[in-house]
């Protein structure tokens, strides 16, 4: 019998998280830190032409290729043997 309402207990509690996860499913409303009314339009039009804009510059400065390739086996070769004469 003992087991059983330890098993019953651990289930139970593993459903907390799931629980938890589901927007407004709190009892006790809406927590801290959580929206609940949507953004007015135009706050959402300017900070999306900043978001975009500043995505863009960003993707300016990753460099498209290396500077130099990358040879992981570096230390395994050996020198090519010179051939001049």
């Amino acid at each position: 019998m003992r087991i059983i309402a330890i098993a019953g207990v651990v289930l139970s509690l593993a459903t907390v998280p799931a629980y938890s996860q589901q927007p407004g499913a709190s009892p006790w409303g809406t927590l801290p830190g959580m929206k609940a009314d949507k953004p007015k339009a135009e706050e959402s039009n300017s900070s999306v032409k900043a978001d975009d804009k500043a995505y863009k510059s960003a993707l300016e400065t990753i460099p498209t290729k290396p500077k130099q390739a990358y040879d992981p086996w570096h230390n395994v070769r050996t020198a090519p043997p010179n051939n001049s004469k």
